[in-house]
């Protein structure tokens, strides 16, 4: 019941468990989301406006195509057809591990994990909108940044 994979660490020891035992114990810890997959029979390609291209990550001056849903036969009129998961994938490193062990933040173990790899929800929805598999509405509604 958290919205990252940071935030699960923080949230096991606000229920009870000791720090020093979840810093041994766990291997890593896999945040998962469900996003809506553009149909693409009916998908409609469109130039991303800048705050999508600010949503994106996309500098300023560069073009990006994405798609949105349009609606036809095949997908019920929906421009949705099935699902795809998103996953933010945080193993836990012996810096972790320490991190942990010391009574970490939530934003202090995110940006450790971060330093050393990890893609956020975020982050992974993003590809999937620039693939054209999803829209940015659906990765506004999985993923939880400002």
């Amino acid at each position: 019941h958290t919205n990252s994979a940071a935030a699960t660490i923080t949230r096991l020891i606000d229920m009870g468990v000791e720090s020093y035992l979840l810093a041994d114990a766990m291997a890593g810890v896999i945040a998962q989301r469900l996003v809506r997959r553009l149909c693409e029979h009916c998908r409609k390609p469109k130039k991303a406006d800048e705050r999508e291209k600010e949503l994106l990550g996309i500098p300023e001056g560069d073009e990006a195509t994405i798609y949105e849903p349009c609606g036809c036969s095949l997908c019920n009129d929906t421009g949705y057809y099935g699902r795809i998961g998103v996953y933010e994938i945080m193993p836990i490193t012996h810096h972790l591990k320490d991190i942990i062990a010391g009574h970490g933040t939530t934003d202090e173990i995110r940006e450790a994990a971060l330093s050393e790899g990890m893609k956020t929800l975020r982050m992974a929805a993003t590809e999937l909108v620039l693939e054209g598999t999803t829209s940015v509405t659906e990765m506004l509604r999985v993923s939880f940044e400002n």
